[in-house]
C-alpha cells in the first residue's frame, strides 16, 4: 500500500510529498518503500503530516535532483526543529516518533553496498570483541540529590500527620547556629560535611582519635565512644585527648599518621607485664601503665587460622556475592549465596545481617543492624567449643598437619619446632617438647588398634597437635 502511495504521489504523507515535488524517478523510492513497508507489516502506526505544510515550502524550489531534494529537506526538518508553528508540528512529531518514518529497521544490511557492507561487518566484529574485553568497572552505593526541598514535621512520628515545614540546618543544641544560611538551590549535604569537619569542632576529632586509640589499645581514653554526654565515662588524660585531636587535625584529618603516630610511642610499646605498685594502685589499667592483653578479633583469628594452614587467598580485590544488584542476597524463600567457605581474607567476606558468618558470631562480632564504636571481648564456652569442633577449625588443623609433614626435616622434634614457630611464633620449651612427644606415641599406639597404615596415623597425630596449637591462648591472644 505505501509503496503504491509513493507511486503516486497523491498520499497526505511527508513522503507523498516528497515524491510529488521531487519529480524523482521511482526506482529512488525502493529503500524507503521497503523499509515502510516491513515497519507498517508490524503493525507500526505512522503519523502523516499534511502535504500543505510540505508544499508551501517547496513553492519557489525546483529540485533538479536528489541531492538539492536533501537539502531542502533538510532544511525544512531543522525550522521544525526549532519554531513552534502549528503547521510543522506535525512534522516534528513524525521526525521524534520512536517508531516514525526515520527509525531504522532491525536489519539494514539491504540499504548498503557491498563494498560499504564490508567495512561496517568488520566494524560490527571489533565492536564485539572490544565488548567482549571491557573491563568490570567497580561500582558502589553512594548518595545522589534529589529534589531539594525542606521536610515537614511528622507529628508523633507519623509520616501521614505533617506539621510545619522545617529549613535545612543543623538542630540548635548541637551549635546550630554557626551552620551556614542555604541558597534554595542546595540541599546542605556538603555544608553538612565542612561544619562537621571543622576545625573550630573539636569533638569530630576527639571522637575519631578515641576511636583509633581503642583499637590499638585495646581501651578507649573515653570509655564510652559512643556517648560523650553526661550519661558517658569521664576521659582519662583529658590532655593527651586534646593534644591527639589537635594533631590530628593538623596532619591533615590522616587515620594513618596519627596512626603511625601512636604506634611509634613509648605508650604502645610497653610491656604487658607492668608494675607491681602500678597494678595496685590502677588494677583496671584505666590510665594505661601496661599493655592490655589482647584478644584477636573474629576477621584476623579466622585469617590466621588459613594462613597457618596455607589456605590464605591473599588475592586483592573482587567480591564473594554473585548475587545481581538490587536482589535478594537471602530470604526465606532463596538459599545464602554467600561464599563463607571461601579461603579469601575476611575483609572480603559479605556481612548479611539475617546471615552472618557463624565463626563471627561466636567471636564477638558487631552487631550489623546496630552503629557499634566498641566490640565487646568475651571469653564464653561456644568459643572454645568452636575451636575444637567445628567444621572449619578441623579442616585448617588437617590442612596445617599436611603442611607440617610436607617440611624435609630431620625428626619429628623439628617438626614441632616447626610447628611451633608457624602457629604461635616462639620455640617450644623443653618441657612442651616432652609432653607433646609422649602424647603423641600415646595417641599412635591408641590408632594403631583399627589403622594399620602408619602414614594415615601420623597424619592424623599430627593433626591433633596442630588443631591443639590453633586453639591455645597463644594463638588466640596477642601480647
Amino acid at each position: 500500500r505505501w509503496a503504491s502511495l509513493l507511486k503516486s504521489g497523491k498520499d497526505d504523507s511527508i513522503f507523498g510529498a516528497f515524491y510529488a515535488f521531487a519529480h524523482l524517478p521511482e526506482e529512488s523510492f525502493e529503500a524507503i518503500a521497503s523499509a515502510l513497508a516491513e515497519s507498517i507489516a508490524q503493525g507500526k502506526g505512522l503519523p502523516t503530516p499534511p502535504a500543505a505544510a510540505i508544499a508551501k515550502r517547496f513553492q519557489s524550489l525546483r529540485p533538479k535532483n536528489f541531492s538539492e531534494v536533501t537539502l531542502a529537506y533538510a532544511q525544512l526538518f531543522n525550522e521544525a526543529e526549532k519554531a513552534n508553528a502549528s503547521d510543522l508540528e506535525a512534522i516534528r512529531k513524525v521526525t521524534h516518533a520512536p517508531n516514525g518514518l526515520f527509525k531504522l529497521p532491525e536489519k539494514t544490511e539491504r540499504f548498503f553496498t557491498k563494498e560499504s557492507l564490508v567495512t561496517v561487518q568488520t566494524a560490527q566484529k571489533a565492536l564485539e570483541t572490544l565488548n567482549k574485553e571491557e573491563p568490570k568497572i567497580p561500582v558502589a552505593m553512594a548518595v545522589e540529590e534529589g529534589k531539594i526541598e525542606n521536610c515537614r514535621v511528622h507529628l508523633r512520628g507519623n509520616t501521614l500527620t505533617l506539621g510545619d515545614e522545617v529549613p535545612r540546618g543543623v538542630v540548635q543544641v548541637f551549635g546550630g547556629e554557626h551552620f551556614p544560611k542555604l541558597a534554595d538551590n542546595r540541599s546542605g549535604r556538603l555544608e553538612l560535611a565542612d561544619w562537621i569537619a571543622d576545625k573550630r569542632n573539636p569533638l569530630t576529632a576527639r571522637v575519631a582519635v578515641n576511636r583509633i586509640w581503642g583499637y590499638l589499645f585495646g581501651d578507649c581514653l573515653v570509655r564510652t565512644p559512643d556517648n560523650y554526654g553526661l550519661l558517658g565515662d569521664r576521659p582519662v588524660h583529658k590532655e593527651l585527648l586534646d593534644w591527639l585531636a589537635a594533631t590530628f587535625m593538623e596532619q591533615g584529618w590522616s587515620f594513618k599518621k596519627i596512626q603511625k603516630t601512636l604506634m611509634l610511642s613509648n605508650a604502645y610499646q610497653m610491656s604487658g607485664k607492668g608494675d607491681p605498685k602500678a597494678d595496685t594502685l590502677d588494677a583496671d589499667n584505666r590510665l594505661f601503665g601496661k599493655r592490655k592483653r589482647k584478644r584477636l578479633e573474629a576477621e584476623p583469628l579466622r585469617d590466621s587460622l588459613l594462613a597457618v594452614s596455607g589456605q590464605l587467598d591473599e588475592t586483592l580485590g573482587g567480591s564473594l556475592l554473585n548475587t545481581p544488584n538490587n536482589d535478594y542476597v537471602t530470604n526465606d524463600q532463596s538459599g545464602n549465596g554467600a561464599r563463607y567457605s571461601a579461603p579469601r581474607r575476611s575483609v572480603y567476606l559479605p556481612i548479611i545481617r539475617n546471615a552472618l558468618f557463624d565463626m563471627f558470631q561466636s567471636f564477638d562480632y558487631g552487631d550489623p543492624s546496630l552503629v557499634n564504636a566498641q566490640r565487646s571481648s568475651t571469653t564464653v564456652a561456644p568459643q572454645a567449643l568452636y575451636q575444637l569442633n567445628s567444621p572449619f577449625a578441623m579442616e585448617q588443623a588437617h590442612k596445617f598437619g599436611d603442611v607440617v609433614l610436607k617440611q624435609t626435616l630431620p625428626s619429628d622434634t623439628a617438626r614441632l619446632q616447626f610447628a611451633y614457630l608457624t602457629a604461635i611464633g616462639r620455640s617450644p620449651s623443653p618441657q612442651e617438647v616432652a609432653r607433646i612427644t609422649q602424647y603423641m606415641q600415646r595417641l599412635d599406639n591408641a590408632l594403631a588398634k583399627s589403622e594399620t597404615d602408619a602414614t594415615k596415623r601420623s597424619q592424623r597425630v599430627w593433626t591433633s597437635v596442630c588443631h591443639a596449637l590453633m586453639a591455645c591462648n597463644e594463638f588466640i591472644y596477642v601480647d
